[in-house]
């Protein structure tokens, strides 16, 4: 099980025009991709361990994307993706405060 796995990059990709690494911290599955081809776009994610099983939780060779949304509406509130390009940054989050009037 990745939950019990050490702390670890478990793979990295390099070739002229990009970097991309995958590997645990802490409860996390960190998802890191630089891009040196010319677009400077970056992009860091990551995704809670039990998000992580419970998407894989799918029966052969589909996830389960029902279970992977219930894990992260138990999970709480946290940052899960940002990307960073030429002049701006897309963040995407869990937010407990509730704007619907």
């Amino acid at each position: 099980m990745l939950e019990d796995s050490p702390d670890a990059n478990y793979l990295t990709v390099r070739d002229k025009d990009s970097d991309v690494r995958i590997g645990k911290k802490g409860n996390y599955l960190h998802l890191r991709a630089v891009d040196r081809g010319g677009r400077d776009e970056n992009v860091e994610a990551k995704i809670p361990l039990e998000v992580v099983a419970a998407l894989l939780s799918g029966s052969g060779d589909e996830l389960n994307l029902g279970a992977a949304l219930e894990a992260l509406a138990r999970r709480g509130e946290g940052e899960l993706l940002t990307v960073n390009g030429n002049d701006e940054t897309v963040r995407i989050w869990i937010d407990a405060r509730s704007d619907r009037r």
